[in-house]
This record gives structure tokens, C-alpha cells and sequence, in this order.
């Protein structure tokens, strides 16, 4: 079944966040002073691995953002921060519940292929 989750992010250049899998990114808000990330996504068991990069308004784009997706811009303590984030496909996933504090199973690119044959995880951006 196809539901809008939002995924709270952390203010730093690089995060890979853990979403549910296939999925399409919508964009990011605001609550209170925190940035979230919105994806339409489908309750399934796989996983998808998304990078993120947050980019202050000013500071250099360390490492470039091709193959990037601009999600949007947020801003934080009454417009003093403004933050803009772009997201992409992490081309790793996991399979849901099997993530641990130490041993975080990821499939790399070949077995995602393998995966992807089959129908199953995928990201879209919007």
C-alpha cells in the first residue's frame, strides 16, 4: 500500500538515510526547527539507501551534487540558516528488520541488479 512518510534529517553535508522501498522522493519542510524529508513510498520488506547533501546558502559544494536531485530549500531559526537539499539514489539496499547497530547488511550494486530484475527495490525522484 502506497503511503507519504517523512524522514527527519540531520544538518550535515553527507547522510544516507534508510527508507522504505520502491519510493518516490517529494521534498523537504520544515517542523519546528528541524528538516524533513517526504517520500511516497510502498510497504514492502526491501529497503532503499538514499544519499542526502544539505548545502548551507554560501558554503562551498564540497565533492560536487551530479546526478543529484534538488528536493528544496528550508529555512531554519527564524531565516537565519538556510538550508538547500538535494538527494540520490544510494544504489545499495537492505532488506527491512535485518539492520543492526553493527552490522549493517548492505547488497551491493550487482546483487541489486539481480534484485531489480525480479521487481523490487527502486527510487524514483519526483
Amino acid at each position: 500500500m502506497r503511503k507519504i512518510f517523512k524522514y527527519p534529517l540531520e544538518i550535515t553535508d553527507y547522510q544516507t538515510v534508510e527508507i522504505k522501498s520502491p519510493a518516490i522522493l517529494l521534498s523537504v519542510a520544515r517542523i519546528d526547527d528541524e528538516i524533513v524529508m517526504y517520500a511516497m513510498v510502498d510497504d514492502l520488506e526491501y529497503g532503499i539507501l538514499v544519499d542526502v547533501r544539505i548545502i548551507g546558502t554560501g558554503n562551498a559544494i564540497k565533492g560536487g551534487i551530479d546526478g543529484y536531485k534538488f528536493l528544496g530549500t528550508v529555512n531554519l531559526m527564524n531565516g537565519r540558516e538556510i538550508w538547500h537539499v538535494f538527494a540520490r539514489h544510494s544504489k545499495d539496499f537492505i532488506k527491512v528488520g535485518e539492520k543492526k547497530e553493527d552490522d549493517i547488511p548492505i547488497l551491493r550494486i550487482d546483487e541489486f541488479t539481480n534484485f531489480k530484475e525480479k521487481g523490487s527495490p527502486q527510487v524514483m525522484v519526483a
